[in-house]
């Protein structure tokens, strides 16, 4: 099984997470250790435009996305500040690929932040789309720097719906869809 796994470039491998505490005193953190096995091992030959391409394999990276939304989180599960990227994390190398981040929180209201990833710097543009097509917001239409790209987008101007935000660089054209609920 582990040499069938491995030829479709599966891992069987302790994902070595932060903390998997199962009782209600914030010691479960879903994000991998830094020298977890799971970063930079994504699935390169993933012919399936349905899936994000990401760094890295699962379900969580640097980013702890069900923190502020979930269950688990709300009943204490999460410890507090599980967002925020430790100085282990920060990685020195530059990424070898672009990618388009959920939104976090999503849903949200009013807020949301929306993070992206750049191989080069380069000129790009975010823009955010209602569900009929019509151009609602422009996040970001300029140069910006290798790596990890944050935007901080505020809808309280528009109604709640299903709202597409999409990354336009040299070489991409990425969409994810977010929710606001009001």
């Amino acid at each position: 099984m582990q040499t069938y796994l491995a030829s479709s470039g599966q891992v069987i491998a302790d994902p070595k997470l932060r903390g998997i505490s199962r009782e209600t005193d914030g010691g479960l953190d879903p994000r991998p250790a830094t020298d977890s096995p799971v970063n930079g091992a994504s699935l390169k030959n993933l012919t399936n435009s349905w899936f994000d391409k990401v760094t890295y394999m699962g379900a969580f990276s640097y980013n702890n996305w069900a923190h502020g939304w979930s269950a688990l989180s709300e009943k204490g599960y999460f410890g507090e500040g599980q967002m925020n990227v430790s100085t282990e994390d920060v990685r020195t190398e530059l990424p070898s690929d672009y990618s388009l981040e959920q939104n976090y929180p999503n849903p949200f209201n009013p807020t949301t932040q929306i993070s992206f990833t750049l191989p080069s710097a380069q000129n790009v543009k975010l823009d955010v789309y209602d569900m009929s097509g019509r151009l609602v917001a422009t996040l970001v239409n300029g140069m910006r720097s290798a790596g990890v790209n944050t935007v901080t987008f505020d809808a309280s101007n528009l109604s709640s719906g299903v709202y597409m935000y999409r990354l336009t660089g040299a070489e991409v054209m990425l969409t994810n869809k977010m929710t606001l609920l009001k």
